[in-house]
């Protein structure tokens, strides 16, 4: 799990623009099962993260996701990264905030 983190309400990343979305697939073309997500954007550029599972904690109030390093030009980045943690938490919450105003809009 990720360390826990402070979400910074006026980063507000956009898809396509700061980060984009990954279908990831193997050599046959086979999808896999976790999007990849390439952050095109801050301190981290073509870095690409893979988000694990994604829950609400007991708490209501509290997110607990876990995600890995795919790939990056940085061969020392590392999840363990506080900064690359906040940039990711994030980059997550752009993406359910998104997925959330087009569930609202059907």
């Amino acid at each position: 799990m990720v360390d826990e983190v402070t979400l910074d309400q006026t980063a507000k990343l956009e898809e396509n623009v700061d980060f984009e979305l990954i279908v990831p697939t193997d050599q046959e073309g086979v999808i896999h099962d976790h999007w990849h997500v390439r952050l095109l954007t801050g301190d981290y550029p073509e870095t690409v993260i893979e988000f694990g599972t994604v829950k609400v904690a007991d708490d209501g109030q509290t997110l607990n996701y876990n995600f890995e390093v795919v790939s990056s030009p940085d061969p020392d980045l590392k999840a363990e990264n506080m900064d690359l943690q906040q940039h990711a938490a994030n980059v997550l919450i752009s993406v359910l905030d998104r997925a959330v105003a087009n569930m609202e809009k059907k």
